[in-house]
């Protein structure tokens, strides 16, 4: 029997899901989606395709009033509304979705995809992609990867005088006008609208994450991995397992390096401290234009954390294929790796 890759597994999860809640259900059921993204979106699309036409999306903070023809509400108007169903828009965390209706006054039936972590959040599958992950595995076996941050050490450890090696950086790395990676990432839509313009001009491949896809599909040279919040498998497999998102694009790069065959990984500009502030968490003051809010402190701290724990875990599997993975950032980052001077790394030329 065939294995299922990822979305095709994600598909049939919630096709299954939703077979079994429509057995309870009548045509004029009022369905609410807490969300609007494109999980939410997919779920929706299913519903309607088995005539469920009285749905509704709503949001905690909705800045639209509408999404593919359907009405985008509030928590407030929905409370009023009074649905039969509410179903969590996300997998990640529905438990906080079912704590945020109930806390709002809202009785109605809530459901979710149990254990849907290790799902796509966006299952769209293009066979370019599969053909893209079936070149680029091995592509560089045996070499040396630098996966580069945007910290604010960078400015001590320039990685425009790296070589010898594979270059994986991504987001506002792109404001270093000299420096030009091998590969780039992005991992959200906030990148896409800061950097875009400059990132078409790296002509070097784009890796992003599906849910990216709609926004950037008539752009060249982007290549769509099926994200995931958690995966079980020692061995990642971007079309199989996905590639769990760590909150942060250096995770994935581990992980795409790793995939690639790496034998050596260095890390450079990860000094993890998200919770210090506007303006002091990466390379260049100037690293976000004054437009883009301030993040709450203590939600900061917070992703600090999860993004080091991300990344712990895809340097944890790297190494568990024998991968040797130090760290040049000059600064601690609590990620336990045995670290390496820059200067000395610069000599080495990519042979560790």
């Amino acid at each position: 029997m065939q294995q299922l890759n990822l979305i095709q597994l994600t598909r049939a999860r919630i096709a299954a899901w939703l077979d079994e809640l429509q057995t309870t259900l009548v045509r004029d059921s009022v369905i609410a989606i807490f969300g609007t993204g494109p999980y939410a979106q997919y779920v929706s699309s299913l519903l309607q395709q088995n005539q469920f036409n009285r749905l509704y999306y709503f949001a905690s903070n909705a800045k639209i009033t509408e999404l593919n023809d359907l009405p985008v509400m509030t928590i407030g108007e929905i409370a009023e509304l009074k649905p039969d169903l509410i179903l969590a828009g996300s997998m990640a965390e529905p438990e906080k979705q079912l704590k945020i209706v109930r806390e709002a006054g809202i009785s109605s039936v809530f459901r979710y995809l149990e254990n849907a972590g290790t799902l796509c959040p966006e299952p769209r599958f293009d066979p370019f992609d599969a053909q893209w992950f079936s070149k680029i595995h091995h592509l560089h076996a045996g070499k040396t990867f630098y996966v580069i941050g945007n910290g604010p050490s960078l400015k001590d450890t320039p990685p425009e005088l790296l070589t010898g090696g594979i270059k994986m950086a991504g987001n506002g790395i792109i404001v270093r006008e000299q420096f030009k990676p091998d590969f780039y990432f992005v991992l959200d839509e906030l990148a896409v609208e800061l950097w875009w313009p400059k990132v078409r001009t790296l002509n070097v491949p784009v890796v992003a994450p599906s849910h990216l896809y709609k926004l950037l599909q008539h752009e060249n040279n982007v290549f769509y991995y099926p994200a995931c919040y958690q995966t079980d498998s020692a061995v990642i497999s971007p079309l199989f397992t996905g590639i769990p998102s760590g909150n942060t694009i250096t995770s994935i790069m581990i992980y795409f390096a790793t995939f690639m065959g790496a034998k050596n990984i260095v890390l450079l500009g990860l000094d993890n401290n998200y919770g210090a502030g506007l303006g002091k968490t990466h390379f260049s003051t100037n690293y976000y234009p004054p437009s883009v809010p301030k993040t709450d402190p203590d939600y900061a701290i917070e992703v600090a954390r999860l993004q080091r724990n991300g990344i712990s875990a895809a340097i944890a599997r790297a190494q568990l294929l024998g991968i040797k993975v130090v760290d040049a950032t000059p600064v601690k980052n609590g990620l336990q790796v045995n670290k390496i001077h820059f200067d000395e790394l610069v000599k080495l030329n990519g042979n560790l």
